[in-house]
């Protein structure tokens, strides 16, 4: 499946999702390549799929954990300057 993320001129829309999992009350976080921040963990929605499944998918694939969704928390929307 093809993750649902596009660009147009002047803007990229990219649908992600992330999860918090807390583990001994600590907060699992990424750090991406080349970037000074950390995000939460989680991975790009694709055509078809629902953002609890590619949650699921997504901690599979990274860490190899089985994951269950207990409740949707928040929806953030995001805009930022991308590239140059």
């Amino acid at each position: 499946m093809q993750d649902i993320l596009f660009k147009t001129e002047d803007f990229v829309f990219s649908y992600r999702t992330a999860g918090i999992l807390i583990n001994n009350d600590k907060i699992l976080l990424q750090k991406p390549v080349n970037d000074d921040g950390n995000s939460l963990s989680g991975g790009h929605v694709a055509f078809g799929e629902t953002s609890d499944i590619t949650l699921v998918r997504e901690f599979k694939e990274e860490i190899g954990v089985d994951i269950k969704i207990d409740r949707l928390m928040m929806i953030g929307e995001n805009f930022f300057p991308w590239g140059d």
